[in-house]
């Protein structure tokens, strides 16, 4: 379940949760909010990861060729 969803509550709750969060919604709209800044941090790059065979790449190009070849026969 999502964090955002509160599994202990009875439906009448959730439905009132719901409905004043549901009126609040608009005013969030027009709202200003003033985010401290955050402090600059050095990121270093990680190595790409040395592709294998059979990667997610490879099964996407498979499907492609199948999708190629069911319209040119269609």
């Amino acid at each position: 379940m999502s964090v955002l969803i509160k599994a202990s509550s009875t439906r009448a709750q959730a439905f009132r949760r719901g409905f004043w969060k549901g009126l609040g919604a608009p005013a969030m709209l027009f709202g200003t909010f003033d985010i401290e800044q955050a402090e600059a941090k050095d990121f270093e790059p990680k190595p790409l990861p040395k592709r294998k065979r059979g990667t997610v790449r490879d099964d996407w190009k498979a499907v492609g060729r199948e999708i190629s070849k069911a319209a040119e026969i269609g």
